[in-house]
């Protein structure tokens, strides 16, 4: 026998000898263990060119992997796969890269994109790899590249923080191809390269350029007197010269703070944001925004609430804060470009401002397009917004119902829905799907009661900010408010307005010992009109009716520095 082999051709001695060897090492199916091999024909499919191909108009369930609509490899296939008849007509948009899987039991169809494709701007839901189909989607709808999808994602408006992380991540992402990072077969080349770069962006970065992008018309990198007083400039130019070097003081710090900030978490997220994220789909602009500037922009926007008393409506500390204060907070709050329009951040900026020079410093502040209604909320210049039980049983609840973190009660919308979905905001809040928190909402501050130090909201706030917020706290001690309208229902007799500094503090210390019921307190944001009057007797006095500054509960808190006085009762 082994002559009659060796006699054979040496590619057929080869074949023969080793074919019982392949048989040996195959293992073979145990029907008395209750073990079978799998093979296409379980499936209900056929195999060919080494895949399982499904029988003509028939396709793969999603249970068999994610290789086509027809074909799949057999070692993918799971429990659940196999092959079902095509629906008619093809629900799915863009037949060639979407396939269904096989819906489950009263659920609805689900279009599924292929790996590494994800649904395009134009459909239902942008971003998602699945899509859950209730009715035709919108033409143009169709699967996209995740880093073709992450190109495209932009934001409608130009905010200066977003942009300055934009720049930012996206040199970093040239740094790091240019120093190696794609050689990840050496070892350590990545690392090396990571760490390259931050040393790089630390050494370009300092705080300067920030505050010459946030502030500044024309941003130079060298030359720091570039820096501009931004939003503010048509204040500052009608200031009279001690006020005017108070702000030029202020430059000094115009949006440092912020600026830190927002440098070290750059720092710390530019790897994920420039190389990790793009591979998901999710582009530099969602990035920033979720990873960095809303989390700036929302301490930021807390931090200036906390000290002005921002309640949505006015800052009702302002006028215990003192002349060079409110330069040094209008500075440090209100200086950055661009501010959005109609964001709580604006509001609060022009709230401590007469109407024509809230006109005037608001002029180049940034529009939304009419159907985009979510901006200030990515960027953190807003009031967060949470879903709510209604919410999640919407129907744009259901259609991200297969993204990862789906949406729940009490949970913040993600930066996904918000960039890609029209007439959101107005629309979440009128169906009653989303409910707004300002931050530091929780815990507004209830002056006369309790302590004056800083909340729990406040830990990240500069200690200037929180030393101010100790001062005014202090000083709104006994201080009340009234609409001025029940003035006249009070029927209190006033003296004549006495001249005094323009802080409440100067009012109180005014009428000594002078008898009387209290000290009344009128302010205006031009800080040109103070009236301090001493109250000598009211008629129909009842405190209780009287509301605390700070007091949240207080319908009448909703009210702007045109409508209330101060009232300072004397025990």
């Amino acid at each position: 026998r082994l002559f009659q082999i060796m006699a054979l051709p040496w590619s057929i001695r080869c074949l023969v000898i080793l074919t019982p060897c392949i048989r040996a090492a195959r293992p073979a199916a145990r029907p008395w263990l209750g073990l079978k091999s799998k093979s296409c024909e379980d499936f209900g499919a056929t195999v060919m060119y080494g895949h399982c191909f499904c029988p003509k108009e028939k396709m793969a369930t999603t249970d068999c992997g994610n290789d086509g609509v027809v074909n799949f490899k057999l070692e993918s296939a799971a429990t659940g796969c196999e092959c079902i008849d095509m629906p008619h007509p093809w629900p799915c948009p863009s037949g060639d890269l979407l396939y269904i899987s096989k819906p489950k039991k009263g659920s609805k169809v689900l279009c599924v994109c292929l790996d590494g494709y994800v649904a395009s701007p134009a459909c239902r839901a942008p971003g998602l790899q699945q899509v859950h189909i209730k009715a035709k989607e919108p033409p143009g709808c169709e699967c996209i590249r995740k880093n073709e999808f992450a190109l495209e994602e932009k934001i409608p408006v130009d905010v200066a923080a977003l942009q300055f992380c934009e720049a930012t991540v996206d040199a970093a992402r040239f740094q790091l191809l240019d120093s190696g990072y794609e050689h990840d077969h050496i070892p350590g080349a990545v690392q090396k390269s990571i760490a390259y770069t931050h040393a790089w962006l630390k050494q370009m970065l300092p705080v300067h350029v920030c505050q010459q992008a946030l502030s500044a018309s024309k941003v130079s990198i060298t030359d720091s007197s570039s820096l501009g007083f931004g939003r503010m400039a048509p204040l500052v130019a009608k200031a009279n010269s001690a006020d005017r070097n108070a702000w030029e003081h202020a430059l000094t710090r115009v949006c440092h703070d912020e600026c830190e900030q927002l440098v070290r978490e750059t720092l710390e997220n530019f790897h994920d944001i420039a190389m990790k994220d793009p591979e998901k789909g999710i582009s530099f602009t969602r990035s920033c925004a979720s990873k960095v500037v809303q989390k700036v922009e929302a301490e930021t926007l807390g931090c200036c609430s906390r000290v002005c008393g921002w309640n949505n409506v006015t800052c009702m500390s302002w006028p215990f804060l003192s002349p060079n204060q409110k330069i040094q907070w209008e500075a440090q709050c209100c200086s950055e470009w661009n501010v959005l329009k109609g964001s709580s951040r604006q509001r609060m900026c022009d709230s401590v401002l007469s109407p024509a020079d809230a006109a005037k410093v608001s002029k180049n502040d940034v529009t939304e397009p009419p159907d985009v209604d979510t901006d200030a909320v990515i960027v953190g210049q807003d009031s967060f917004l949470f879903w709510t039980d209604a919410g999640v049983k919407s129907d744009l609840a259901k259609d991200y119902a297969s993204m990862d973190g789906p949406p729940q009660v009490g949970e913040p919308v993600d930066m996904l829905i918000l960039m890609h979905q029209k007439h959101l905001r107005k629309k979440g809040l009128d169906q009653g799907w989303f409910e707004e928190k300002i931050p530091g909402d929780e815990s507004l501050l209830q002056m006369g009661e309790g302590s004056c130090e800083p909340p729990p909201d406040m830990v990240s706030c500069t200690e200037t900010f929180k030393k101010w917020y100790r001062s005014t706290c202090t000083q709104e001690t006994g201080w009340n408010y009234k609409n001025k309208a029940h003035n006249q229902a009070l029927k209190c007799k006033f003296s004549m307005p006495a001249e005094i500094e323009k802080t409440p503090l100067a009012c109180k210390k005014k009428f000594g010992k002078e008898k009387r019921v209290a000290n009344y307190f009128e302010f205006k944001p031009d800080d040109q009109n103070v009236v301090c009057q001493k109250v000598e007797s009211c008629k129909f006095l009842d405190k209780n009716h009287f509301a605390k500054i700070g007091d949240k509960e207080g319908a009448e808190e909703r009210m702007n520095f045109e409508q209330i006085g101060f009232w300072h009762f004397v025990p």
